[in-house]
């Protein structure tokens, strides 16, 4: 079974502006017509269970708007499950991942190092399709983090993830 646009909206009405998906449908349990469609999973997607499948709400979005269902969409503010339309974009696996401030290192600071051994203490370092980026060696923390900061934002153009501003929110 390959679920279609028009089965789609059919089942499910959705609403760019504030990502809800509503069942158009009377469904099986607490749910059904005029109630909100899915469930937070554990990792923080919103999914939702047609005809036996499951999908990510984030992915129905693009099947209800473009009529395409991409294997992996990008949540802009790192919300998992805000699915406003202006929230989505496609992205690889590995933009996706630029656009997530999950992979902290021992510093405490996504791509800053310490190094123990030498004089400077910090050094920045990315990895970006393959290829070894490193960026030098720093005396503070505040300074390493600046700039991978600036090395995220020309290495990963939009989806690039913000050390700085995360940090101060």
């Amino acid at each position: 079974f390959m679920l279609t646009q028009e089965r789609l909206k059919q089942l499910l009405t959705y609403f760019p502006e504030t990502g809800l998906f509503i069942w158009n449908i009377p469904v099986k349990g607490t749910r059904g017509k005029g109630k909100e469609a899915g469930t937070r999973t554990k990792k923080g997607y919103v999914d939702v269970c047609i005809e036996g499948k499951k999908y990510g709400l984030h992915r129905l979005a693009f099947l209800y708007m473009l009529n395409t269902l991409p294997l992996c969409v990008d949540h802009k503010n790192t919300l998992k499950w805000d699915n406003r339309w202006e929230n989505l974009r496609p992205a690889t696996y590995e933009t996706n991942g630029y656009n997530y401030g999950g992979r902290e290192t021992h510093s405490g600071v996504r791509n800053v190092y310490y190094d123990p051994r030498g004089k400077s203490k910090y050094f920045v370092f990315l990895k970006v399709g393959g290829k070894k980026h490193h960026y030098g060696f720093f005396q503070t923390i505040e300074e390493a983090a600046l700039v991978a900061n600036n090395a995220r934002r020309e290495l990963h153009g939009e989806f690039f993830w913000n050390n700085v501003e995360k940090q101060q929110k």
